[in-house]
């Protein structure tokens, strides 16, 4: 049987959390019938990439619906 919304939801916050600096993701997990969608804000393109390949290769997951951004660097 697919695991249930909330606990696909549970089992991705949980992969996600072992990255590094994953506390202050700005990320919303959204999923329905195994497609996940992504809404939030990544420090940098490479912890986006991060996210996006745990989160595909997370068991359970069909499709992901990327709208993630990164955001801009601050400048003084």
């Amino acid at each position: 049987a697919a695991p249930s919304s909330s606990d696909l939801q549970q089992q991705i916050r949980s992969r996600l959390s072992e990255l590094e600096g994953f506390a202050n993701f700005n990320l919303a997990i959204s999923e329905a019938g195994g497609v996940v969608t992504l809404d939030g804000e990544t420090k940098s393109a490479g912890q986006r990439d991060a996210v996006l390949e745990i989160v595909r290769g997370t068991p359970g997951v069909r499709d992901v619906t990327n709208r993630l951004t990164v955001a801009a660097p601050y400048s003084d």
